[in-house]
């Protein structure tokens, strides 16, 4: 597209911390939109790593995940600035500490529309006047937005509970999750479950438990390992841990669960192709203590993989209980174990929920399905 019909679209910002949060769920998005809007992402491109996010054009900003009082300001000023020179008629956040910059700058600035997308609540799981501070953090982003998109419904009720925001302002878009899982890329797939198990030395009849994600104690890894130790004839079940190890859990429980430093249990930093993981699994894995949707739980039902995940907000919306999976109490190491040793001796019914999965993830999760929303979604609220 010329410059010259850009100029003519309604311009909308993106303001999320990190990039790779625009590559993982904002990219087909940012496809689909294309020739209604002149997109702009900022982002903090300091990484190194190179992004293409064509047409999109982009402007690096410094906003650290962590408080940092001259940062956050000299970020506020930045946007604050682009906002009132860059004649936006929408700005578009997500993640907390992007949010509170881009709802106060664009708010400041007289920004017609301001929508933050809500992912899941960081301080679900603090306490004390940590868990106060990010809470007030969500109350006024939600105040200084005009319109909130929230993952899933039951993040939505949550937030309802707790007094975040006034249902009105919330929208979830289909059924719910953030961007939809691409079912042409997540998919059963035999000749990458036997290569993959081949180079990482796993017999075809051995159970692959998966989890992908951080590895942190917020993701429930410790009660992942826990589990794994406790499941009968462990020697056959194998535990592939996909993800940023940033709890150092390989070496700081290597003692408590010997499993770790033998053939069973492995780890992968970093993989750019997380759907031959799931093809290779035989059951997902997300014991998680906080969640806005579980994106990676439907990836794995579109591969057709059953998953055990913690029965929580979010999560109540990627599984279905006893249908496309099992929901277990958060936090609950034998309820975790029981769920898994279920669906480990009972292959037929592991099967059935891996299809029931696939089917309710491209009848519901596409991302086609998502991306389609989303556009309605923006265009509603431009034309008004």
């Amino acid at each position: 597209m010329s410059r010259g019909a850009l100029e003519k679209l309604p311009r909308i910002a993106f303001v999320v911390a990190s990039p790779e949060t625009a590559k993982v769920f904002l990219l087909p998005h940012f496809r689909k939109i294309q020739s209604q809007f002149d997109i702009r992402l900022f982002a903090n491109f300091s990484c190194g790593q190179a992004y293409d996010f064509r047409p999109t054009s982009q402007e690096h900003i410094t906003i650290e995940r962590r408080p940092s009082m001259g940062a956050d300001v000299a970020a506020f000023w930045k946007l604050k600035r682009s906002f009132r020179n860059g004649n936006f008629q929408i700005v578009q956040s997500v993640t907390p500490k992007a949010g509170l910059l881009a709802m106060l700058a664009s708010w400041f600035t007289g920004v017609p529309i301001r929508i933050h997308w809500m992912t899941g609540q960081v301080w679900v799981t603090r306490k004390g006047i940590t868990r106060w501070y990010l809470k007030i953090t969500d109350k006024l982003i939600a105040k200084l937005a005009t319109h909130l998109l929230v993952d899933s419904s039951t993040q939505a009720k949550f937030l309802v509970e707790q007094k975040i925001a006034r249902e009105s302002k919330m929208t979830v878009l289909g059924v719910g999750s953030i961007c939809g899982v691409d079912t042409n890329r997540f998919k059963p797939d035999m000749g990458a479950r036997h290569d993959l198990r081949a180079v990482m030395e796993i017999e075809e009849a051995d159970l692959v438990l998966l989890f992908v994600g951080r590895l942190n104690t917020d993701k429930g890894v410790t009660e992942l390992l826990a589990a794994h130790s406790a499941l009968r004839s462990h020697e056959k079940i194998h535990l592939v841990l996909v993800g940023q190890d940033e709890d150092h859990f390989k070496s700081k429980f290597k003692g408590t669960f010997p499993l770790i430093q033998t053939h069973q249990v492995h780890f992968v930093a970093h993989t750019s192709n997380p759907e031959k993981y799931m093809a290779m699994a035989d059951i997902f894995v997300l014991p998680s203590h906080r969640e806005g949707f579980g994106l990676s739980v439907v990836e794995a039902a579109s591969a057709g993989v059953p998953a055990v995940a913690s029965d929580i907000y979010g999560l109540q919306d990627a599984v279905e209980n006893l249908n496309t999976g099992i929901l277990f109490t958060v936090g609950d190491r034998e309820a975790l174990t029981s769920a898994l040793q279920e669906l480990i001796s009972d292959d037929d019914a592991r099967q059935c929920m891996g299809a029931r999965a696939r089917k309710r993830a491209i009848e519901n999760f596409s991302q086609e399905r998502l991306t389609e929303a989303y556009l309605n979604y923006l265009l509603a609220l431009n034309n008004r």
